[in-house]
């Protein structure tokens, strides 16, 4: 745990260091995750829904230069599926939260405006995600922390429309064993579709 308040506290003061000189725009940001590991045009079919996440975010940009970074408190909820095919396996819907830290880039091309932003998050488990095989239980960590980036268009300076690409590398149970290797492994892989409206 001393880790984690290290980090947080590292990223708090960053953050502060970047908002005394920066222009800050509150927001709140939903995203939809889906079943898919390409982007095409079934994306939003409704079967492809795994979750979502909601919750607060605060885009600090450096002006004139259109760099600055993106944080946000990200309450997640996680349906899964088990395929029909394979029985004596179980698993609880889980509920987490997520604090997402993103560097990101804003430009213009003609008239639309576009971002791109990457950095790492962190979640924690509040419930649910327990497996059971088997008759075998494993219960899920609390914690789990990787890489995100993600790109989009910004709508009337308001609304930030995206889609966001996640990869772990910390395990959900003790028979994960991700890792950097794990990046292009679609098993630790999310993709999901976000909306931010800013005040």
């Amino acid at each position: 745990m001393k880790k984690v308040y290290s980090v947080l506290l590292l990223i708090v003061i960053s953050v502060l260091s970047i908002s005394a000189t920066a222009q800050v725009k509150f927001g709140v940001k939903g995203s939809v995750d889906v079943v898919d590991h390409k982007i095409n045009s079934s994306i939003l079919n409704a079967k492809n829904r795994l979750g979502f996440q909601v919750g607060p975010t605060v885009d600090l940009m450096i002006p004139a230069t259109g760099w600055g970074v993106d944080l946000s408190l990200l309450y997640g909820y996680k349906k899964y599926s088990i395929d029909e095919k394979i029985a004596n396996v179980d698993i609880t819907n889980y509920h987490y939260m997520m604090v997402p830290l993103n560097l990101k880039k804003r430009f213009s091309i003609i008239i639309a405006g576009m971002y791109v932003y990457a950095g790492p998050y962190a979640a924690i488990r509040l419930s649910g995600g327990d497996l059971k095989a088997y008759n075998e239980k494993i219960k899920a960590k609390n914690f789990e922390a990787g890489l995100n980036a993600g790109f989009g268009v910004t709508l009337l300076s308001k609304l930030d429309l995206g889609i966001n690409y996640r990869c772990k590398l910390t395990d959900n149970y003790s028979i994960d064993n991700p890792d950097l290797g794990n990046i292009g492994d679609k098993t630790f892989q999310s993709w999901s579709v976000g909306l931010t409206y800013f005040f």
